[in-house]
């Protein structure tokens, strides 16, 4: 099997899998923090974007 391909694949499958952990972890995170009343709303959002959304150079 050719090494190259196969990490290429490997890594874009883990990309994948921890950004959506990423969104989850932060999903909960704003709910958690919108029942608690802190003011975090907008910095957790931001981050779900960032996080979820991959950098060309990772795909």
């Amino acid at each position: 099997m050719s090494r190259e391909r196969n990490d290429k694949l490997g890594q874009t499958m883990m990309t994948m899998h921890f950004a959506l952990q990423k969104a989850k972890l932060n999903v909960r995170r704003l709910t958690f923090e919108l029942e608690t009343g802190k003011n975090k709303v907008s910095f957790c959002v931001h981050g779900l974007q960032r996080d979820f959304l991959p950098q060309n150079d990772e795909l």
